[in-house]
């Protein structure tokens, strides 16, 4: 979005099962890359912050749905039971995944990675740390979506609602 949603608040917070998914998926990562490091760049979002970010998102609402939930819907995010990740490599650089976090385009898609390798929009290098990274975020339980490389679910909605705190 860039912009401050969260007023300079520097820590994330996930339900306790959530955590030691992404724990887990951490270790999976530092079994091959002792180096590598998981980035969290949001976990639980409340339900007004994911309100806020659709009415300030500048594109039509058929795109928006791609890419957030609509504010008469529940997020994940809104139960802390889905993450959005990248990895930090050697030197401390993110990894290059194709796009920016929280680029809303096309190139963003893991269902199209393919053809964007083919026709060159995405490189090989990309695809192979996105493929690193989902890969250690489904070993450790997490699902992926098709719009998103960096978004992760640990459950579905109807779990996190019978499990988690909706945060409003």
């Amino acid at each position: 979005m860039n912009k401050d949603l969260y007023h300079g608040l520097q820590n994330c917070y996930l339900p306790c099962e959530v955590a030691i998914k992404l724990s887990n998926a951490q270790q999976f990562l530092n079994s091959q890359y002792p180096n590598y490091h998981l980035i969290v760049f949001d976990a639980v979002r409340p339900l007004h912050i994911q309100k806020q970010m659709w009415d300030e998102l500048d594109m039509p609402a058929k795109d928006k749905i791609n890419y957030l939930a609509h504010p008469s819907d529940i997020s994940l995010h809104n139960y802390g039971a889905a993450v959005d990740v990248g990895i930090i490599g050697d030197n401390d650089v993110l990894l290059n995944m194709g796009t920016a976090f929280d680029f809303f385009g096309e190139l963003s898609e893991p269902k199209r990675e393919k053809e964007f390798v083919e026709n060159g929009k995405l490189s090989q290098e990309a695809l192979n740390n996105r493929l690193l990274l989902r890969t250690v975020m489904m070993k450790a339980g997490f699902t992926t979506i098709t719009s998103e490389w960096w978004h992760f679910n640990a459950t579905n909605k109807v779990t996190a609602a019978a499990r988690y705190e909706l945060i409003e």
